[in-house]
């Protein structure tokens, strides 16, 4: 039985994910924001699925709330999946932007999984079979009008 951590997993795609990985029988460990009703998905997970669910509601933009989940996570957990599908897509023009919101969509779509993955290798290593997904984008291929560094972002992830 895997145990996977699942980051932005409130809605949309990391949703999706962890549905799925409780189909297949997975324990979840879901990270989103707070007030994302994140709780209510494990909850519902749990009860659709009979698998255990639970929820971290952090912002990953902020390093010590990082640092803090991960150490929380090695104690009680045997994590060997990490799916890191957090990131902010922005639709601004880059001149339009303050330097606050291209540090947050760094540390966000890059440092944080960075940071998860680093923190978490050791937990990983002990496992039989381990994997990391990074969520990109496709656009990663290519710059992208109105979308700031978002398309640099998902390329470094790829």
């Amino acid at each position: 039985m895997n145990i996977t951590l699942v980051t932005c997993a409130a809605n949309g795609l990391g949703k999706a994910y962890a549905i799925e990985l409780a189909k297949s029988g997975d324990h979840t460990l879901l990270i989103d924001l707070p007030l994302t009703r994140l709780q209510s998905l494990c909850n519902e997970i749990e009860n659709e699925f009979g698998t255990q669910s639970v929820s971290y509601e952090i912002d990953l933009t902020q390093i010590n709330q990082i640092i803090e989940v991960c150490q929380e996570i090695k104690k009680q957990n045997e994590v060997s999946i990490l799916i890191n599908n957090a990131g902010i897509v922005g639709t601004q023009w880059f001149d339009e932007v303050d330097s606050d919101y291209l540090n947050t969509m760094m540390q966000l779509n890059i440092k944080a999984q960075n940071l998860l993955t680093k923190l978490l290798v050791p937990n990983l290593q002990k496992q039989i079979k381990a994997f990391v997904l990074k969520v990109s984008s496709m656009a990663a291929f290519s710059p992208m009008p109105n979308k700031t560094i978002y398309p640099a972002s998902k390329s470094y992830l790829l």
